[in-house]
């Protein structure tokens, strides 16, 4: 909902178009006007939000259409065919509803009302069939009725002193909370901001392999793992009466960071990672258990 990132998906058309020269959807949301009565400002003006910077009464334009779609991919938690999906404004509920419509049949779609002002990457984390990583406890109280029962685990309060010093007036656009934002690329493997040795080692106790990374000004730039390229495939498990994803990922040429933390990928290849780390060319890594 930033107008300062209308054209940031731009620089994934290459992708897209692979995707869809192969047979793939290409479905893209309305594209909204954005003007200043396209807001729905309720959220921020509530006590439960707050905005990041002064509200000004907005004025009128002569493309005003009224209260508008607006949201991003990272307000929904994909859980295999089920997504949980974060809704704190009107902007939030119109896409919900396109979604739901566009998605009808193949999709099943849980809206969480209110669980934080935009995205849910900062709020609760799918790590694997099962486990849950979440920013508290009372993060369980806006999901599924079928999730509520997985196993939380709490990431570590954040400090300030985790994050570089930034100026009084630049615009930080994520929360402290932004490394709850892990990248789970296994049952059992998690990339991590190696600036949170803390949550490393909770994961750790849970026998995840914490993979390092660093990503220092996850703050400013609001967002963490997103720029990495990779391609989730695989098969489903159901888990707690959803369907969970169990990843596979696709290594693209010059993906150096892939290759730094798991050796030498083959480009173009697709693997699926699990404790056993068997290679198998042609289908991926398999899970024994």
């Amino acid at each position: 909902m930033l107008r300062s990132r209308y054209f940031e998906t731009q620089f994934l058309k290459p992708i897209f178009a692979s995707y869809f020269d192969r047979g793939a959807r290409w479905s893209v949301m309305p594209r909204p006007l954005m003007t200043n009565r396209s807001f729905d400002r309720s959220y921020a003006l509530s006590t439960t939000g707050g905005p990041t910077e002064p509200i000004h009464h907005p004025g009128t334009h002569p493309y005003d259409v009224g209260l508008e779609m607006m949201w991003d991919g990272a307000q929904c938690l994909r859980v295999g065919r089920d997504l949980v999906v974060n809704i704190a404004t009107k902007n939030h509920a119109m896409p919900c509803d396109w979604l739901e419509r566009h998605l009808q049949g193949r999709f099943r779609i849980h809206r969480a009302y209110k669980l934080c002002d935009s995205h849910i990457d900062s709020m609760v984390i799918a790590l694997a069939p099962g486990p849950l990583l979440v920013r508290s406890r009372e993060v369980a109280d806006y999901l599924p009725e079928a999730m509520r029962n997985w196993d939380m685990i709490v990431a570590p309060e954040p400090t300030k002193n985790s994050f570089p010093a930034y100026n009084d007036d630049d615009l930080l656009l994520s929360s402290l909370y932004i490394d709850v934002n892990v990248l789970s690329v296994a049952p059992d493997v998690v990339l991590v901001n190696d600036a949170c040795p803390e949550l490393a080692r909770i994961l750790e106790q849970y026998s995840f392999q914490v993979v390092p990374v660093r990503r220092r000004h996850r703050r400013i730039f609001g967002g963490g793992f997103v720029p990495l390229r990779y391609s989730r495939h695989g098969s489903r498990r159901r888990a707690g009466g959803l369907l969970q994803l169990v990843p596979t990922i696709v290594c693209f040429p010059g993906n150096d960071l892939l290759s730094r933390c798991f050796g030498s990928l083959i480009p173009g290849e697709a693997y699926a990672a699990s404790a056993s780390w068997e290679k198998n060319r042609s289908v991926g890594w398999h899970c024994r258990s």
